[in-house]
């Protein structure tokens, strides 16, 4: 993985303090629009976008990680659960230890694929 990537992860993990992983299967995600969505949810629900947000193609799908306030990741679920792709739950809590490892599981299927395979929140 790229320093870029790692960069974002360890971000995502410090300044967070509720985690929520998923894995969406769906053949062809527009992850701009995806993200401008839930920024523009977040806006309209908390009137912030306090939270960092990484993804990346992986084997079966998108890894989609965000951190910040639990209400947070209650709207990423809502969101994600209103679309059209298929969504599975990798981990939704404040333990940091357990997000870690159910990521590290999936992050093994990190697939560097032609164009962009990975982006997040700067």
């Amino acid at each position: 993985m790229t320093s870029f990537l790692n960069d974002r992860i360890s971000r995502l993990m410090v300044e967070g303090s509720y985690y929520a992983a998923y894995i969406l299967a769906a053949d062809s995600i527009d992850i701009r629009l995806l993200s401008k969505s839930f920024r523009r949810k977040c806006r309209l629900f908390t009137g912030g976008t306090e939270y960092r947000l990484v993804w990346m193609r992986v084997h079966g799908g998108l890894l989609l990680m965000v951190s910040g306030a639990p209400v947070i990741s209650s709207l990423l679920r809502s969101l994600l659960c209103s679309g059209s792709c298929g969504e599975s739950q990798l981990y939704k809590g404040p333990s940091r230890e357990m997000f870690e490892k159910r990521v590290g599981v999936a992050l093994r299927g990190y697939v560097k694929t032609v164009g962009r395979s990975y982006g997040g929140t700067r």
